[in-house]
């Protein structure tokens, strides 16, 4: 058995980097990947964002770690996401 540990910032192509490795994180009995992306750059890329949300939540748990806690999304599509990163950014900003 394997183990994967992967992490992505390719700038709007995270899905193809995805879709490259998919045999590996299917062959392997652990992953963990860290994935950043900005819906900007995933629209460069002809990625659409929703497409690439439903891609992540149907094959992945996906999280955001909030300085020490874990939050796992139970829905993971723009808005929603985009709309905690609002109210984050925020509230760190009024420090």
């Amino acid at each position: 058995m394997h183990r994967c540990l992967f992490k992505i910032d390719v700038e709007g192509y995270e899905k193809y980097v995805l879709k490259g490795i998919r045999r590996i994180i299917k062959e392997s009995s652990d992953n963990i990947g860290l994935i950043e992306f900005n819906n900007n750059y995933l629209a460069n890329a002809d990625t659409d964002i929703n497409e690439f949300s439903s891609f992540l939540a149907k094959n992945f748990p996906v999280y955001y770690l909030n300085k020490d806690q874990l939050i796992k999304f139970t829905t993971i599509d723009f808005h929603t996401v985009s709309s905690y990163f609002k109210k984050t950014i925020s509230m760190s900003t009024s420090y």
